[in-house]
């Protein structure tokens, strides 16, 4: 395809559950503890990378939590932030969320995990099976984006009342690594080669309509500035995104642009 491409809207990873240059192995293991998680944040910030993933999980410390402290240390950097809808009611997710998105200035967004491991579920209080889950995330987002488009929402549904990488089989596409998932759970492909490669693989990403990449590497800050000065250059990107704007409402009101939503 040829003719003017939008730029990535590239984000990076925040490593809530630990980080380290051995994936899959102690030796150089670094906790997550929160000045770490800052380094990565404002260092990804300073970059131009167009935001950050926080994922969710048993051994993740909370993402919402880390997305609103991290926003009082980063200026245009935008928190994807991972939400299971059976673990709260959709009108205490939509008020939290109107929260982080005013004190970020718009750069909150959400990401719904419907999906995940029976076990950790289970963990969690969630039940319902496969598709029972899906139904309830349906409701759980009809009620979720009425109440942060400021409407008032009386719902009487089913489930919310409101009132792997095979080891023999590892090079799955040309410059595409599936070997990363032997070893960490979660997406498990990788894009492997120089700069120039990576970048030539990602714009046929775009030509066939993908506008947003998730990039992740170990260890996360270091392969922050790896990325940002190395890939960057090769993609049109750089350290010149926008700066949120600002604007007030009600209690379920958002700031900015609003809270956005994403599934998984």
């Amino acid at each position: 395809m040829t003719g003017h491409r939008k730029p990535l809207d590239f984000f990076w990873f925040i490593p809530v559950s630990g980080d380290g240059p051995y994936l899959g192995s102690e030796k150089g293991h670094r906790p997550p503890d929160f000045r770490y998680l800052k380094e990565i944040g404002q260092a990804v910030d300073r970059l131009g990378f167009g935001g950050v993933l926080i994922p969710t999980g048993k051994n993740c410390d909370d993402p919402w939590m880390i997305a609103a402290a991290l926003s009082s240390h980063t200026e245009r950097l935008r928190f994807l932030a991972a939400l299971r809808p059976g673990n709260a009611s959709p009108t205490y997710f939509a008020r939290q969320a109107a929260a982080i998105d005013r004190i970020s200035d718009g750069r909150f967004i959400v990401n719904i995990v419907t999906g995940g491991n029976p076990a950790e579920l289970a963990g969690d209080g969630i039940f319902l099976p496969h598709d029972q889950r899906y139904e309830h995330t349906a409701e759980f987002l009809t009620v979720f984006n009425e109440l942060l488009a400021g409407r008032k929402v009386d719902f009487d549904g089913k489930h919310v009342k409101v009132r792997g990488g095979r080891r023999d089989n590892l090079i799955i596409a040309p410059n595409l690594w599936a070997g990363v998932g032997l070893v960490r759970g979660g997406a498990g492909t990788a894009l492997v080669g120089d700069p120039k490669t990576v970048a030539r693989r990602l714009r046929e990403y775009q030509d066939l309509g993908v506008d947003t990449i998730i990039g992740s590497g170990y260890p996360h800050l270091e392969e922050a500035y790896r990325v940002g000065e190395l890939l960057f250059p090769e993609l049109g990107l750089g350290a010149s995104a926008n700066v949120a704007g600002r604007a007030l409402f009600a209690e379920f009101g958002t700031s900015g642009t609003g809270v956005r939503v994403s599934a998984s």
